[in-house]
């Protein structure tokens, strides 16, 4: 009964990892691959690993000479093509749902045996920011500690509170809006940010407005995808563009403004705020999509497409048609619909709508010329892909030089690399206004690597097709501005270290086999602990929570040596 159980659930995990590929022969290779791993096993365990090796590489030619007829004779089959993907986009769009209520149900059984995680705003605290549900302070950014060693623009206080508020950007709108106004912002200056599945808010306290965007959510598959699109795009040929993506409408620059080259930059992360195509097709679609946009406009009264179908029954004759007309109509309708939710589907439980046509990085600047004040000051801050996302936007910012660009400061929580040495070259004159943090052995700052060496596990096709989607992939480079290294468990605070972010020892006692690890659990939640035990530590060093705690422990520990 076991062997059962375990089939089933591995051929469902193959099946949610192979539609992401969109292949039938990944999902059938996938299966093949499970039932031959067992195989695999149990002779490596009877024979050794020499033999079991051997027998893998003739496994794979036998199994690749299998296969080349019967992708070949059902490559030929008519129709099958569109039977196939019409399956894995009903699938895409099963699994993003599940994976949706997924948290919802995990959110619920959370809270039901921790009382911490119920929030006073009526939502359940989300599971990223189970480990500690306190989102306070987030509205202290006094320069009330600051260390004499670190650059003059950074404030530990607020470290601290743009940590917790891109903690915040994680949960439910309720919840933010109760924490937000109980650290002083003004309520009605939230303004929230949503476009396919990028997620942020705009809120201002004071003079101080603070902008924030979601990272990497585990259970949203589109932000996965987001991260894997390692290709690189050339930021010189991004035009710039309205909110409808019309080009001609920012102010004219003078010669010599804008360096030919900008440097080179992720192609996920920006078009996951302003980029729906390649670059050099870019201009002409979007000027064909807003005239069909306004077309339709026209036409109806309301966003939500409609369809009207006319029905007569005059004779047998009509009946018929009318009916064959209609069927093919509502079958058109349905399919589009399914095809536009399921290839690139939006989360609408954080804003309740679905935007799709004003981009991220429009809708942030918007709100933040809304409730801007003159001479007040900016502040762009995020985690994982939150803060890659706020260091692309105050890039863009700078490139359209917006009025606020001389007072921002960005303030990053373990942000992938972004860029090539020509971006950070070209962001260099701003780099002594954002702080990349970066928590002792968190894995995500250290990727992509700076060379393809890191990706030596890979084919080399694997490595090009990465950066298919939006261009080569090419070297990256750190990201520009101050590393904040937390090195260690202790909360030893490193500014600008000489060799950068260091290498992750493997071999030391990493994790819950450090002292300083096993010290800290005692005090920690159960939530947390399971967290330790479940989590490689390079990933649990990556949680928000982590980043907000070994801050909050530098500076007690700083403030007891004064």
């Amino acid at each position: 009964m076991w062997k059962t159980s375990l089939y089933v659930v591995a051929i469902a995990v193959i099946a949610g990892v192979a539609y992401g590929c969109s292949s039938f022969y990944v999902f059938l290779f996938g299966v093949i691959l499970f039932h031959l791993s067992i195989a695999v096993i149990s002779v490596s365990a009877k024979f050794g690993f020499r033999l079991t090796k051997r027998l893998i590489v003739a496994g794979l030619w036998v199994l690749h000479y299998l296969l080349l007829p019967v992708s070949i004779i059902l490559s030929n089959i008519p129709g099958l093509r569109t039977v196939v993907n019409f399956f894995f986009v009903f699938t895409v769009a099963f699994w993003f749902r599940v994976l949706l209520l997924f948290d919802r149900g995990l959110r619920k059984i959370l809270s039901s045996t921790d009382r911490s995680l119920r929030h006073p705003s009526g939502t359940n605290v989300s599971i990223v920011n189970s480990p500690l549900p306190d989102f306070q302070p987030c509205g202290d950014f006094d320069d009330f500690h600051v260390l004499p060693t670190v650059p003059l623009h950074y404030s530990e206080n607020a470290a601290i509170s743009c940590g917790n508020i891109a903690r915040l950007v994680y949960e439910d709108v309720p919840l933010i809006r109760y924490e937000l106004k109980k650290g002083g912002f003004e309520d009605d200056t939230l303004r929230l940010i949503h476009y396919h599945n990028t997620v942020g808010f705009c809120a201002r306290k004071g003079n101080r407005i603070i902008v924030v965007f979601r990272g990497t959510d585990p259970l949203n598959l589109m932000h996965i995808f987001t991260d894997l699109r390692l290709g690189q795009v050339s930021l010189s040929e991004l035009d710039d563009r309205d909110e409808k993506g019309q080009v001609g409408d920012a102010p004219e620059r003078a010669a010599g403004d804008v360096p030919d080259s900008m440097g080179r930059v992720h192609y996920g992360f920006v078009r996951a705020l302003r980029l729906s195509e390649k670059p050099a097709e870019l201009r002409r679609s979007l000027q064909r999509r807003d005239s069909e946009q306004r077309e339709k406009r026209k036409s109806r009264s309301i966003a939500a497409e409609k369809i009207s179908i006319e029905l007569s029954n005059h004779t047998l004759g009509d009946t018929f048609k009318s009916a064959l007309v209609a069927f093919a109509q509502v079958f058109k309708f349905f399919w589009s619909g399914i095809w536009m939710h399921s290839v690139d589907p939006v989360d609408t439980k954080f804003s309740g709508r679905s935007e799709r046509h004003v981009t991220a990085y429009e809708q942030a600047a918007q709100a933040i010329e809304a409730i801007w004040v003159p001479n007040g000051q900016v502040i762009v801050c995020g985690h994982s892909l939150g803060g890659a996302l706020a260091q692309v936007f105050f890039t863009q910012c700078v490139h359209e030089r917006k009025p606020w660009i001389e007072n921002t400061y960005v303030y990053t929580y373990g942000a992938p690399r972004v860029g090539n040495s020509d971006y950070v070259r070209y962001m260099s004159d701003y780099a002594s206004k954002m702080f990349r943090i970066v928590n002792n052995n968190d894995i995500i700052p250290r990727i992509p690597g700076i060379s393809e060496d890191f990706l030596w596990f890979l084919p080399t096709w694997s490595i090009t097709a990465m950066g298919s989607s939006g261009g080569k992939y090419e070297t990256y480079a750190d990201n520009p501005g101050h590393l904040i290294y937390i090195d260690g468990a202790d909360g030893t605070v490193l500014v600008d270290p000489r060799e950068g972010i260091p290498d992750i020892q493997v071999m030391a006692l990493n994790g819950i086999l450090d002292t300083h690890t096993i010290w800290r659990m005692r005090y920690e939640s159960t939530v947390r602990v399971i967290f330790r035990l479940l989590l490689p530590f390079c990933m649990n060093d990556h949680l928000p929570s982590d980043y907000v705690q070994m801050i909050k422990l530098h500076k007690k520990l700083n403030n007891r040596l004064r």
